[in-house]
Formats: C-alpha cells, structure tokens, sequence
C-alpha cells in the first residue's frame, strides 16, 4: 500500500447500504472524511462498492487489514487501496506542426477567414 494513500475501495457492500452503513463498519479504524457509493444512473440503485476516505494512513492501512474478507450479511468484502490514475509513459503529446487530417483540422470560422 503507497505510504501517502489514503482511500479505500470497498466492494462486495449489500446493496442496500447507505453511507452510515459503510462508516459503521469503517469508522472504528479512524476518522472518515467521506464516503463516495456507486450508483446506477437509471435505477439509482447501489452497484455494491463504494470508496472511504481516511484522514490518516494509518487509519486506511488497518482498516484494509481488518475488513478484507470480513463477511457483511452474507456477503464477503473485498477492500484495496485506490490506486490514483497516473499519466503512463507510453502515452505522449504530439508537437509535431503538421495537423492530423481528420482530427486537427482547422475550426471552420479559421477556414473561411483564410478564404
């Protein structure tokens, strides 16, 4: 687990978990700043994991320890630490000048200025 992570991702909930449902469990290992749960967009039903955001490491780090596994009304928990998306290096910015001949064409109102 990174030293400067802070948030866990918890997956397997009930799906009739709320929020205090989820910090009762959680709020033993330290203080939760919050608490993101998934949701489906259409039938604003619960998706079964949500995030938790320690203030501390440490709180975070013991949590993950104690809760991955633990079954919640007939459930099982899966907890791990959220990983922060990164920029990879084998992505990079295109410098060349030359325009993409579909992708970076010029604005319409550029074109017609020109004309």
């Amino acid at each position: 687990m990174p030293s400067d992570c802070k948030t866990l991702f918890v997956k397997g909930l009930p799906y009739t978990f709320k929020e205090d449902d989820i910090g009762d469990r959680f709020r033993r290992f330290g203080e939760i700043k919050a608490i993101r749960i998934a949701y489906n967009w259409q039938t604003k039903q619960s998706k079964g994991f949500a995030y938790v955001i320690f203030e501390s490491h440490e709180s975070a780090k013991n949590a993950l320890l104690k809760m991955n596994g633990k079954e919640v009304q007939g459930r099982f928990l899966k907890v791990d630490f959220d990983v922060k998306q990164t920029q990879k290096e084998s992505y990079h910015i295109n410098l060349d000048t030359e325009k993409n001949r579909l992708y970076n064409r010029e604005p319409v109102k550029e074109a017609k200025q020109k004309l």
